[in-house]
């Protein structure tokens, strides 16, 4: 009898541990999923920024170009209507 309550004893703390090792596991498991959440959100941020800096930056050199062509025009203008004039 003593034995069949040891071995019941003992088949009750291997599954306790067994129990405390699965739920350190997804303890585990949980942390390291909010950590590639929390790292892919930082990313995500910076991509962000990146894409609003670089969308910027692209209205500033269209607006270069702009300009750049608007003076060309000019410059092409007067010099055909210096050529015209006698």
């Amino acid at each position: 009898m003593q034995l069949l309550h040891r071995r019941a004893e003992e088949e009750a703390a291997a599954q306790v541990a067994d129990a405390e090792h699965r739920s350190e596991k997804q303890a585990a498991e949980a942390q390291a999923s909010e950590a590639r959440y929390l790292e892919a959100e930082r990313q995500k941020v910076a991509l962000t920024a990146r894409v609003a800096s670089l969308e910027a930056l692209k209205a500033q050199l269209e607006q270069q170009l702009r300009l750049e062509r608007e003076v060309g025009d000019k410059e092409l203008r007067s010099r055909q209507q210096a050529e015209q004039s006698p």
